[in-house]
């Protein structure tokens, strides 16, 4: 039946979700480390999790370009998250699949680890589904053909940066120097940018879109105008040489 289920509905429906909010969970992996989801988002993480279940043919061909993106972006050490929540399968189960698809991202058990309730909390119908949460949390994204080119596509969108495994993190993000006041803001952000290079100053929306690019000179200090930007959250991101700064605000 669950077979049926994933070769009918193949993959989740492509539908962007940007205001639904994400329900808060906590699992334990099949490694029994437990992971609690606002507690991640809180750090301005994104969250991408792959439901699946064993037995499901797509779960297995799409597992490892999940895997990959999990790789690309840095192994869960740096600001992108990678789950997989498996559906009414035991942890036995869910470690065969890991051993058999050379899957390295975290992997809950339906049965053990508390997977089948996050899925009914989800409403999750289709498998698999592979959602990305923003550190806002709310769901961004169900993504309808989930290959680490989409994968990674989305998450670069959405402004995360692919960084290797081995890079730790004071080495891939240097907050130092950078500062924005005020947070709300109404109409204009200062900016202090104290370093002794450039760098690139770009304003997403939640849903991936550039909406304001600017260059930031050495040791500048200026004013952002915001006004043509509605009320909400949205994403300052910094890039300078191989630095890279996430900074969200409030537009009130």
């Amino acid at each position: 039946m669950r077979n049926f289920i994933a070769t009918i509905l193949l993959i989740s429906i492509a539908i962007s979700a940007s205001s639904q909010k994400a329900p808060d969970f906590q699992v334990t992996n099949i490694d029994g480390n437990q992971h609690h989801l606002y507690s991640i988002l809180a750090d301005s993480n994104y969250v991408l999790i792959d439901f699946f279940f064993v037995d499901c043919s797509y779960c297995q061909y799409y597992a490892p370009h999940v895997n990959q993106s999990y790789t690309d972006f840095g192994c869960n050490n740096h600001n992108v998250f990678v789950i997989g929540i498996d559906y009414n399968d035991d942890s036995a189960a869910v470690r065969q699949f890991q051993q058999d698809y050379n899957l390295d991202y975290p992997l809950v058990s339906g049965l053990d680890g508390g997977g089948d309730s996050v899925i009914s909390s989800y409403g999750i119908q289709a498998y698999p589904t592979v959602m990305i949460i923003g550190p806002d949390s709310n769901i961004w994204k169900n993504l309808k053909t989930p290959t680490t080119s989409n994968i990674n596509d989305m998450l670069e969108n959405m402004g995360a940066k692919q960084t290797p495994c081995n890079t730790s993190v004071e080495d891939s993000r240097d907050e130092a120097g950078f500062s924005a006041w005020p947070n709300p803001v109404d109409q204009q952000m200062n900016i202090r940018w104290e370093k002794s290079r450039s760098a690139k100053l770009t304003i997403f929306s939640l849903s991936g879109k550039k909406l304001k690019n600017h260059i930031l000179k050495p040791n500048q200090t200026m004013t952002l105008n915001l006004s043509q930007l509605s009320n909400g959250l949205y994403l300052m991101h910094i890039t300078s040489k191989n630095k890279s700064i996430r900074y969200f605000f409030l537009k009130k």
